[in-house]
């Protein structure tokens, strides 16, 4: 298995991507309290569980389609 990071990944820790995996799901949660993050678990994002991943993306995806739609049908 051959680990990809981003471009200016420096974190080898597991500890520590896990924390920033973390605050990164507590500001999405601030920012938008609608999507539901039950079941959304940091340790199963670092350890790239795919099911786990997609799912939050298609939670993302859905609320800001939603919110879309609802934008424009006040239009």
């Amino acid at each position: 298995k051959t680990e990809k990071r981003l471009p200016g990944q420096r974190s080898t820790s597991r500890i520590h991507q896990i924390n920033i995996v973390q605050n990164a799901l507590e500001a999405l949660k601030q920012a938008r309290p609608d999507i539901n993050m039950v079941g959304i678990n940091p340790s199963d994002i670092v350890d790239g569980k795919t099911s786990v991943v997609l799912g939050l993306i298609w939670r993302m995806v859905l609320n800001f389609q939603v919110q879309l739609i609802s934008f424009q049908s006040i239009l």
